[in-house]
């Protein structure tokens, strides 16, 4: 498959963090490795920035996509609990994405809504909309990107660009929830 403009932005932005991060700790090279660093940030946040003013739904997905397949790829192999988060995450993006198109379907999606418990509003339900992957994608990964801000050592330069995509994953679920509506009146 070939990669679309975006993603390799996004691929080299997390290969300048990495890079970065690495020459950080480096006697010698933490100047040259702050540079890298902040530059890679500054290609990712362009990217995702430029990914939202899309307002394509599955542009913003496929961009969260390619950054956790970068970082699986350029990651450091011995830390087993952020890969093995990221490939949780590029899953629930996959589920999302089969969401989105079954959405596009229009009356399957209102037969599959049958399906869901009207009852039940915590579990099911999520603003009186059928609680699909979608939904999930979104908690999922706001709390991913969330337990992220907790981290020990985070910088403002990381907290800033996690923070936007928080609010991205929020505001496409608003948008989501608007096209299900559509779908479902």
């Amino acid at each position: 498959m070939a990669k679309n403009g975006s993603s390799i932005d996004i691929e080299n932005a997390v290969t300048l963090i990495e890079e970065g991060r690495r020459l950080h700790f480096v006697e010698d090279t933490a100047v040259q490795g702050l540079k890298r660093f902040k530059e890679g940030n500054y290609l990712l946040k362009k990217a995702f920035l430029d990914a939202k003013a899309t307002n394509d739904l599955e542009v913003i997905l496929n961009a969260e996509y390619d950054f956790l397949a970068a970082e699986i790829a350029m990651g450091d192999p011995d830390e087993t609990l952020a890969k093995g988060s990221a490939e949780a995450g590029i899953e629930v993006i996959e589920d999302a994405l089969n969401a989105l198109k079954a959405l596009a379907l229009g009356n399957a999606y209102k037969a599959v809504d049958l399906a869901y418990p009207h009852h039940d509003k915590r579990s099911w339900r999520y603003k009186d909309m059928p609680k699909d992957a979608f939904h999930v994608f979104c908690a999922s990964h706001k709390s991913r990107l969330q337990n992220g801000l907790k981290r020990y050592g985070v910088s403002t330069i990381d907290r800033d660009l996690i923070t936007m995509r928080v609010d991205t994953i929020s505001a496409i679920e608003e948008a989501y929830c608007a096209m299900q509506r559509q779908i479902l009146s």
